[in-house]
């Protein structure tokens, strides 16, 4: 936003901001664009309504003078200047993303003529550009939940307690009234009266030291901490008293008003406008208070990096349990090599979390173009490269060992044949996702990554607490990033949630909107008790109706072998309707051999000729795993597919679905003796089924006379 026509727009929402009585229109504006009913998380119209940073922008403009109360406009100029207000910010998001469409080429047919190479290149000049962040930075989704910052907080500086008790900081205090300020400010918004939307819309927002002491006393009556003199010191410490932030110009300048919200009326009462940034700045401003402490500065630095390091662990710990490893050390004799910082190990599988705790900067937010690669340098790719580091040696452990702090060895598979990356930040960071597609510097066999901050994290082990069901949303997200695009990992992860994400057909690609992010606000909030239920067309994860599948599922979790890591990600990456498919005639084939109707059933099927699946079932182990080898290396060949299940069931033993398993992932290549194969059994007598990963196809099985019907 820092060119001409910006800076014009900009300069006329000051104008507006600066006026007399503004901060009325401003708590109407809040009002009715940062509130909505218990029932409408998940259908609020975002796009229709001020984005957070525009209500930051707008409260930075208004301290810089000291503010009037005596001047309140009438209804009538209220409406004008929130008219006015939003016309201004629609032609600011105008100005921004016309740069960017100018960038394009006019001529389509040049562009599709280019090759991939060349598609790459023009791809990181139109998006890697400074500029073209801009957009995403100001107006991507916040990236978390105000609650997550109060409940995280206490963890991220775990190594600093004594710097805060001795400094007078009680992070712990400072979270309970942040929580209770909300409560307050919510019960005080609600309130209506007739004809006095403008006083209604202050007053909600409006409060002094003794309300909100009152209000804490009347729910925290034993509480030691809970003081009017704790109270005062905390409204100070975060607030902010006009005129103040004469430097703010642009989206990008130091705001006061993000780091200090609360903003200090002078006469002893407070108004805030958003309670979001007081839940930001409690969790992010004590590293800052830290930084400027020079007796305490390198050793607040080295906390960091372990503070964030062992809260990783912590939240890994709740889907991975002991499998989940802190501060791994990998060592090739006496020398440490590289370390992980944190470790997920499952089967054959292994996920790398590297920490950072570098923030986006001032000069990265207005879109210069090598602060912002600087910034990603240090806060992403570095992490990436120190992953890299760690995959090469888990995939090749060979004279390498594995070593916590304690000096305790771990022994990670030797099947490991995966290692995902997936790059930690502390706090937030903006327009990650758009970073790392124009950005990250990976050689061409090189895996992607992810970039998440912890808060992120805390959402996927919430959500994802079975280890399996974690590493297949890692798996898709790295695997299939260049086909599914989203604007924050909580899109990416509600669009998950309530359909999963899957391979695409050729040539497609999807975008994972903020409507996906909304399913999960509607479903967290009601979690944790501060909304109605969604209604059912809004639920996140709809409930499960092949109960079979399950069971399935589950039965494979148990076997302890690293390589059923592989049959689990195989049977989690089919679609809905295949799956049903499948085990429709698992359930149909097992009943009749079960009952003696048949000796042997079984059923075959390729994939979209990339993979596939065969079902056999019989009463005896030996002639069910020869149809297993048999059917499964014949059909493997025959359709080309790279990876090919087969599954087995020993019909005399009820209790389970899967008695026998045998998947084969290696590439399809020319076989002289397979090519017999297939044509000696070309004529064979399997059930072969061919079903779409996308269409409902029923699998082709031997047409049986109506015996109802006599011949002619």
């Amino acid at each position: 936003m820092n060119n001409p026509l910006s800076r014009k727009i900009l300069k006329q929402i000051e104008q507006l901001a600066r006026k007399p009585g503004f901060i009325y229109v401003l708590a109407l504006l809040i009002r009715r664009d940062m509130f909505f009913g218990k029932d409408e998380a998940a259908d609020v119209n975002w796009r229709e309504r001020m984005h957070n940073h525009e209500v930051d922008v707008l409260a930075g403009f208004l301290v810089k003078d000291k503010i009037d109360l005596s001047k309140k406009p009438t209804p009538k100029d209220a409406e004008n200047t929130i008219r006015e207000i939003r016309k201004l910010f629609d032609e600011l998001h105008s100005s921004v993303s016309a740069k960017l469409f100018k960038a394009f080429s006019s001529d389509l047919g040049d562009l599709q003529s280019l090759s991939d190479e060349e598609k790459e290149v023009l791809h990181n000049e139109i998006f890697g550009a400074g500029q073209a962040m801009v957009e995403p930075m100001f107006y991507g989704n916040s990236g978390a939940y105000d609650f997550q910052y109060l409940w995280l907080v206490e963890d991220l500086y775990a190594l600093d307690k004594e710097w805060l008790e001795a400094n007078g900081i009680n992070l712990e205090l400072y979270s309970t009234y942040c929580f209770a300020l909300k409560a307050l400010l919510v019960i005080k918004s609600s309130k209506k009266s007739k004809g006095a939307e403008l006083d209604d819309a202050y007053d909600g927002l409006t409060f002094n030291a003794g309300e909100f002491f009152d209000f804490m006393q009347r729910r925290l009556k034993d509480d030691p901490d809970v003081s009017l003199e704790s109270v005062k010191g905390f409204l100070e410490r975060f607030s902010t008293t006009p005129p103040a932030n004469s430097k703010f110009e642009i989206p990008g300048d130091n705001n006061t008003i993000e780091p200090f919200p609360i903003i200090s009326l002078g006469d002893g009462s407070y108004f805030l406008p958003t309670e979001f940034n007081l839940a930001e700045s409690i969790y992010n401003i004590p590293w800052i208070w830290m930084m400027r402490d020079k007796q305490y500065k390198t050793r607040a630095e080295e906390n960091r990096g372990d503070n964030i390091e062992l809260l990783t662990t912590k939240l890994l710990k709740r889907t991975f349990s002991d499998n989940a490893y802190n501060s791994v050390q990998i060592m090739k004799g006496s020398k440490v090599i590289t370390d992980a910082d944190s470790l997920a190990l499952i089967g054959n599988k292994a996920i790398v979390f590297q920490c950072k705790s570098k923030w986006l900067t001032d000069l990265s937010r207005k879109g210069d173009d090598a602060t912002i690669a600087n910034d990603f340098h240090e806060a992403i790719q570095k992490a990436y490269d120190q992953g890299l580091a760690s995959r090469r040696v888990l995939l090749n452990q060979s004279g390498y060992e594995f070593v916590l702090k304690d000096g305790t060895k771990i022994m990670p598979s030797e099947a490991i044949d995966e290692v995902y990356i997936v790059c930690v930040t502390a706090s937030v960071y903006p327009a990650a996702i758009n970073q790392v597609d124009s950005y990250l510097e990976k050689r061409k066999n090189d895996p992607a990554t992810i970039a998440i901050s912890l808060l992120d994290l805390d959402l996927m082990t919430h959500y994802l607490g079975d280890p399996y069901e974690f590493l297949f949303y890692v798996k898709q997200r790295i695997d299939l990033y260049e086909t599914y695009k989203g604007t924050s990992e909580i899109s990416f992860l509600g669009f998950h949630l309530r359909q999963r994400i899957h391979k695409l057909p050729p040539n497609h690609f999807f975008v994972a909107d903020e409507t996906f992010g909304q399913l999960v606000d509607a479903d967290l909030l009601h979690r944790v008790g501060l909304t109605d239920k969604p209604k059912e067309k809004d639920q996140l994860i709809p409930e499960s109706s092949n109960k079979f599948f399950e069971r399935l599922l589950n039965e494979l979790k148990a076997i302890e072998q690293p390589q059923v890591t592989d049959v689990i990600m195989f049977l989690m990456s089919l679609s809905e309707n295949t799956i049903d498919n499948f085990t429709r005639y698992m359930q149909d084939f097992i009943a009749k051999v079960a009952s003696g109707e048949k000796v042997t059933e079984d059923f075959s099927a390729s994939i979209e000729n990339e993979m596939g699946f065969t079902f056999v079932v019989a009463k005896d182990d030996n002639r069910l795993r020869e149809i297993m080898d048999v059917l499964s290396s014949k059909n493997k060949y025959k359709f080309k597919a790279n990876q090919w299940l087969a599954l087995g069931c020993n019909a005399s033993q009820t209790s389970r679905i899967v008695t026998a398993v045998k998947f084969d992932k290696d590439p399809w290549k020319y076989s002289p003796a397979l090519e017999k194969v297939v044509k000696l059994l070309k004529r064979g007598t399997t059930n072969q089924i061919q079903p779409s990963r996308r269409q409902k196809r029923k699998p082709k099985r031997k047409k049986r006379p109506n015996k109802s019907k006599k011949r002619k």
